[in-house]
């Protein structure tokens, strides 16, 4: 009976030893990432102090383009700007006209009047 406690001891420590193994697996491999992750930061900033354009680009490429505006947008500041140039080319007409009257004539031409 003494060979048998032994196996049985020598079982139990061993799945004891398998447990604690399978443990230092799970937490080596945890630091293993943070590693990689420590390495992948390492490298961006050997970048943006190396070469600034590049890690912008780099950037640009992993967060993707920042959005542009909107053809609403696009076409509101047309409107606007063109608006802007009729009036403000009216102010160079004749000195005798009021701006309100600046302004009329800018709305007329504006709706083609």
């Amino acid at each position: 009976m003494g060979a048998k406690a032994d196996l049985e001891r020598e079982l139990a420590f061993c799945k004891g030893r398998i447990e604690a193994l399978e443990q230092q697996l799970v937490t080596t491999q945890a630091e293993k990432t943070g590693l990689f992750e420590q390495i992948s930061k390492l490298q961006d900033s050997l970048i943006s102090v190396r070469a600034p354009d590049a890690y912008r680009d780099i950037q640009i490429e992993k967060e993707g383009p920042l959005p542009g505006p909107s053809a609403e947008t696009i076409a509101r500041n047309k409107i606007t700007s063109e608006f802007t140039t009729k009036y403000l080319n009216r102010m160079e007409g004749p000195l005798f006209m009021s701006p309100e009257d600046m302004l009329s004539t800018a709305l007329k031409i504006e709706h083609g009047g």
